[in-house]
This record gives C-alpha cells, structure tokens and sequence, in this order.
C-alpha cells in the first residue's frame, strides 16, 4: 500500500501548506479506494459515512447562517441511522 500513496502523490505537484493533513487523508482515501479496486475489497468507509458527513456540515453551515438549533437526533433519523 505504501508504494501506491507513493505513486498517486507523484501525479500531485501540490503545495498544501497548512492542508497538509487533509491532504494527506485524502491520499490516503485514495490509496485504499485503488488498492480495494484492483483487490475486490471494500473500503473502510462507504460513499454513504461520506454524504452523512457532508450533510452533517451542510446543516452546521444552516445553523449558522439562520441561527437556528439543528437537533442532531432527528438530523439522523432523516438520514436513516
């Protein structure tokens, strides 16, 4: 596996600067993501922990800019959790 970050981090000419953590997940997203693809395997995490994560901060984003409490209980019966 580590060749292969080491392979896709060579297509990647990117200064990342205080990214670099991010950055670095998202190789590391990567990696797993080819590395289950020539395998056969399944990823750690699915698209679907992903779109909970993105709605998650839509409805922070929300919050924020009307003011309102999002009450994270019904917030994931919404997403069926």
């Amino acid at each position: 596996m580590e060749n292969l970050e080491w392979e896709i981090a060579a297509y990647v000419d990117v200064d990342t600067g205080p990214i670099e953590p991010f950055y670095m997940d998202t190789v590391g997203f990567l990696v797993e993501f080819v590395g289950c693809l020539k395998s056969g395997g399944s990823p750690e995490t699915s698209g679907r922990d992903h779109l909970k994560t993105l709605v998650a901060v839509l409805f922070a984003v929300e919050s924020f800019v009307t003011g309102k409490k999002i009450f994270m209980g019904e917030f994931m019966e919404t997403m069926g959790s």
